[in-house]
């Protein structure tokens, strides 16, 4: 009776060492965060938006899967776009914010 109530618990163990990784790769909730562009470098494929009010400036990198949606079809295009308003769809991956879709507005006169 021992020897199979150890051999339960060791079981239940290696099942939970299976699964565990395979639930914490699931894919992150996609968050928004809305502001005023204040730095695109298309070196490290990273952009800068200053939140509206007292929420901070955040950074968001971009990959070629980034859609960007507006007058600029690309992340690139924006290089000159300081003050656009943006609206920023993005995944957390750690420390890193990795944006999935950029929607644009004429900066605001």
């Amino acid at each position: 009776m021992k020897r199979l109530l150890t051999l339960s618990a060791a079981s239940i163990a290696v099942l939970l060492f299976i699964v565990m990784p395979v639930a914490s790769q699931a894919p992150q909730a996609e968050k928004t965060f809305s502001g005023t562009l204040t730095k695109v470098d298309a070196e490290k494929k990273v952009i800068s938006v200053k939140g509206t009010g007292a929420e901070p400036e955040m950074t968001f990198m971009y990959d070629d899967k980034t859609q960007v949606t507006g007058a600029e079809k690309t992340v690139e295009g924006l290089a000159g776009k300081s003050g656009a308003m943006l609206k920023v769809t993005y995944r957390e991956q750690g420390l890193e914010r990795i944006a999935t879709r950029i929607d644009v507005s004429e900066a605001k006169k």
